[in-house]
């Protein structure tokens, strides 16, 4: 004798509407894990008060502009070449259109694109070349804005790290 019905479990429609509601759950568990863990920090807290603190700093591009600043940053991370090591190094270089004398302190801000947490900001002093050189903890890839800046003017570009490591610097 062969039964007419299968058991419950044997039921492939059963299976199918248990799996729709199963995938659902595990989907949504999965998102609020990964919500949980994500850095969900702004850049700035106070973006209307810096956006009009950005107005005022617009005289130090102009500033830059007339003396003809421009530059290049160029990062170096160590270890093996693939961004692995425990230190890295930046160098910046700047020429200036006019006689103007190179600064002998820069403000040197490397500032994530998305992520305030991550920025930094050093002091540099000129060495016996005219350059500036700074060691740091390595960049993670992906887009950085660099400023250089001196007290009445600024430069600023961008990297692309790993791919470009090293930015042309020009007020904007």
């Amino acid at each position: 004798h062969e039964p007419t019905h299968k058991p419950w479990h044997r039921q492939p429609w059963l299976w199918l509407v248990i799996a729709i509601p199963a995938t659902s759950v595990v989907a949504g568990l999965s998102l609020l894990a990964f919500s949980f863990t994500l850095d969900t920090s702004l850049v700035d807290d106070d973006y209307y008060r810096r956006g009009k603190a950005i107005n005022a700093d617009l005289s130090k591009d102009r500033r830059a502009r007339a003396l003809g600043y421009s530059g290049l940053v160029a990062y170096h991370a160590g270890g093996d070449g693939d961004g692995a090591g425990d230190r890295a190094e930046v160098t910046v270089t700047l020429t200036a259109a006019t006689s103007a004398p190179p600064p002998r302190q820069i403000t040197l801000s490397i500032m994530h694109a998305t992520r305030g947490g991550m920025d930094r900001h050093i002091r540099l002093l000129a060495d016996s070349r005219g350059r500036y050189h700074a060691d740091l903890a390595p960049l993670p890839d992906g887009p950085w804005r660099v400023r250089v800046a001196a007290e009445d003017w600024r430069v600023e570009g961008r990297l692309r790290l790993p791919h470009a490591p090293t930015a042309r610097l020009g007020a904007e």
